[in-house]
């Protein structure tokens, strides 16, 4: 199922991607169109709350760049392009604001990473690294689990 599309990326949930269920793809030139909800048209920009949200995190938007939301259904009113990515925060914590962090490195890498695996990034965080690019990292508020290296690594969740 298509989420977001962005100029350079098509971005999914689908059931085998990863533990998170989200992949990003690159956008093909030879399609001739993609089948979406309105709401994740390109560029669209109705917030789902007030705060800060990562571009991927519903927003249809780059993944490496923080934007504030003022209110629900809003329009974004301020940008931050982040050093090396945005890192979304699960719902239900303390800290509910998506924010951009400059640590970790993708260089070289694909896959989804713990922070403490190969990236140099912070150890709670899970990197989403795209052809050696940052595409995106989630906060894991029950730690990231270090995976066998023929899989990506993952978010440890508690109910």
């Amino acid at each position: 199922m298509i989420t977001s599309i962005t100029s350079s990326t098509i971005n999914v949930l689908e059931q085998n991607s990863s533990i998170t269920g989200k992949n990003s793809y690159t956008r093909g030139s030879n399609v001739a169109c993609y089948l979406h909800a309105d709401k994740n048209t390109v560029g669209g920009s109705s917030c789902p709350g007030a705060g800060w949200y990562c571009g991927n995190d519903g927003l249809g938007k780059s993944a490496n760049s923080n934007y504030y939301c003022s209110s629900k259904g809003g329009s974004i009113t301020q940008t931050t392009a982040c050093d090396v990515t945005c890192v979304s925060m699960p719902s239900g914590q303390k800290h509910q604001n998506d924010y951009c962090t400059s640590s970790g490195s993708c260089s070289g890498l694909h896959g989804d990473y713990c922070g403490n695996d190969n990236i140099g990034g912070d150890s709670s965080t899970l990197y989403q690294c795209r052809n050696g690019a940052p595409q995106g990292a989630i906060f894991c508020a029950d730690g990231c689990h270090v995976a066998h290296p023929d899989y990506d690594d993952y978010c440890i969740w508690f109910p």
